[in-house]
């Protein structure tokens, strides 16, 4: 694994990117259970860096086991949370072309969605689909609203999306309902950091 990087969005709210040595690149948005500050999320980002760089997928759950054991109370259960997180994204297995998480919120705003969720959850489960969805991307950030996009299976979505270099592409997919704004940041933010942290590392 190369790099783990923390990013606080809320005081409950954290974005997990990982980057392993093979390239893969995986987002998460992290839930936490209790408020957390920039300095704690600070200190739990270099420990978890310091035990994980340099070691393999497999290793990541053994290396960290112990890191909630010197903290009490609420730091704990967000540290938890958070380790539980970095395990569930690392055992993922890392020849996969293409990853996809958060689905689950999809669900959560299926009364903003004009069409059940099932045909999009199937698109979703395509590989070669998501393929398809981000294989314009480039260094611009992209917007398809609705009916423009080509999968007539996800015409009640948007996609938001942006290309790092020739190194990969990510999205976000919501209802047309979503916070552009703020989700064309989010996925710009990351994926310059992403396509950075890349090139500096080859």
């Amino acid at each position: 694994m190369r790099h783990i990087e923390l990013v606080l969005l809320a005081p409950t709210r954290v974005m997990m990117v990982l980057i392993t040595d093979a390239g893969r690149v995986e987002q998460r948005m992290i839930e936490l259970p209790f408020d957390i500050s920039d300095g704690s999320l600070s200190d739990l980002h270099k420990k978890l860096n310091s035990l994980v760089a340099n070691q393999s997928l497999a290793n990541v759950a053994s290396k960290i086991e112990g890191l909630g054991s010197g903290v009490r109370g609420n730091e704990r259960a967000n540290v938890v949370t958070i380790m539980t997180t970095l395990i569930e994204m690392a055992v993922e297995h890392p020849e996969e072309k293409v990853v996809l998480a958060g689905t689950s919120n999809l669900a959560r705003a299926n009364q903003d969605l004009t069409q059940s969720m099932h045909p999009i959850l199937e698109a979703l489960e395509e590989q070669v689909v998501l393929l398809r969805l981000l294989s314009d991307s480039d260094s611009s950030v992209k917007v398809l609203i609705g009916e423009e996009q080509n999968e007539k299976s996800l015409r009640s979505t948007s996609l938001v999306s942006v290309g790092y270099g020739d190194l990969g592409a990510m999205g976000i997919i919501g209802p047309t309902r979503m916070d552009y704004t703020a989700s064309m940041s989010a996925v710009n933010a990351v994926a310059n950091y992403v396509g950075r942290f890349l090139v500096e590392s080859k």
